[in-house]
């Protein structure tokens, strides 16, 4: 039985290890919550057209989103799991491991990149 949760212990470690997300791909994923934020919004005050006309307009602006979130995380790679922390506006904090994320504090993440968007668009 020892032997057993040794060998589980280690796949957990490796697989850890071997799927411990990138920059790159928190980038993406940060990205993404972003543009559904912004399209639930509109959905929310002016229904499912607007959200897909937003939607649309938002896809032309990913490279700036893309920019902005890289240029204002600072990564923290601990082998097995990595914390990226984003500072726009409010300094928030997301973990990663076994290629996902985790926001330690969702609303906060969003606000933060939603008031940059804001800033800098109008």
């Amino acid at each position: 039985m020892g032997k057993f949760i040794a060998v589980i212990c280690i796949l957990a470690i490796l697989f850890a290890f071997f799927t411990n997300p990138s920059k790159a791909s928190y980038v993406d994923w940060s990205r993404e919550q972003v543009k559904n934020a912004i399209i639930s919004g509109a959905n929310d005050g002016y229904g499912n057209a607007a959200g897909w006309l937003v939607g649309g307009v938002i896809g032309i602006a990913d490279s700036i989103i893309d920019k902005m979130i890289e240029n204002a995380t600072e990564v923290n790679d601990y082998i097995l799991f990595t914390v990226f922390t984003t500072n726009l506006f409010e300094e928030t904090r997301v973990i990663g491991i076994f290629n996902r994320f985790f926001p330690l504090d969702k609303d906060l993440f969003l606000t933060g990149i939603m008031k940059s968007l804001e800033e800098r668009f109008g």
